[in-house]
């Protein structure tokens, strides 16, 4: 069988294994990993990799960070990232790989070539990237292309950043096009523009909308916008929500759920 071969393979100084047993190492290797049981997740995880799995090197690369190997860390992001590209994966998970690498300026052609073939999601990351190195002007190109291109993230940046800087009218235009369809996080910036408007009618129902789905980390938000928008008693009512989250988490904190 397949995944025998695969696990006489761990054992050996150089193994080798297919596609199909790679990722039967890789599943392996994640599930002791997420048991904290990282000796041997490594082992299963560096099967995989010399297959040319590329997210088994890149779990395989942390294990070695926590363990002070840097040398191979680095070594194993490298590969992964050639691995990366070697299965079609996107440029931003290459480009990700890169940079924690220490080799930005590949990550950055990466990104760049990408982006101008019309990928949206890595000239957002792209736009991230430079705006990170103090390159304004071209992040702020980079994040308006992402936008055209209808990547929400960028969307968001460039909404918020036009708040900052006063410009309601682009500042909303941007806000809504990353709320369209778009994450919570994503209404709730646009919410909090509305009310730091005092344009209290058109945020009320996304507010409520927001409201009805929010997930705990965004109950306290929701409140305080509301707060602000002078309605104490729907803010309350949020707060009181986020309170019991909190004590429902306090209590499965003292539970012991470890198996028998």
């Amino acid at each position: 069988m397949r995944w025998l071969a695969a696990l006489a393979g761990i054992f050996s100084s150089s193994p080798a294994v297919d596609a199909e047993a790679a990722r039967t190492c890789y599943q392996r290797g994640m599930e002791l990993r997420n048991r904290n049981s990282n000796y041997w997740a490594a082992r299963y995880l560096r099967s995989a990799a010399e297959a040319g799995h590329s997210e088994a090197a890149y779990q395989l690369s942390l294990i070695l960070a926590g363990r002070g190997r840097e040398q191979q860390r680095l070594d194993w992001l490298r590969r992964a990232a050639e691995f990366a590209r070697d299965e079609g994966q996107p440029a931003s998970t290459v480009a990700r790989y890169l940079r924690q690498a220490g080799q930005d300026e590949q990550a950055e052609d990466t990104l760049r070539q990408a982006a101008g073939t019309g990928d949206a999601t890595a000239a957002s990351d792209l736009g991230s990237m430079l705006t990170g190195a103090g390159r304004l002007e071209e992040g702020e190109r980079s994040y308006r292309l992402a936008a055209e291109r209808g990547n929400r993230a960028a969307a968001r940046y460039l909404g918020e950043a036009a708040v900052r800087a006063g410009r309601d009218e682009e500042a909303e235009r941007y806000l809504r096009a990353a709320a369209e369809g778009g994450s919570s996080k994503d209404q709730i910036a646009l919410a909090d523009f509305l009310v730091g408007k005092s344009r209290i009618g058109e945020a009320l129902p996304l507010l409520h909308k927001l409201g009805e789905h929010a997930v705990p980390g965004n109950l306290r938000t929701i409140g305080s916008l509301f707060r602000r928008a002078g309605l104490d008693r729907d803010a309350q009512k949020y707060y009181d929500q986020a309170n019991e989250w909190d004590k429902l988490l306090d209590a499965l904190d003292g539970v012991d759920d470890s198996p028998p």
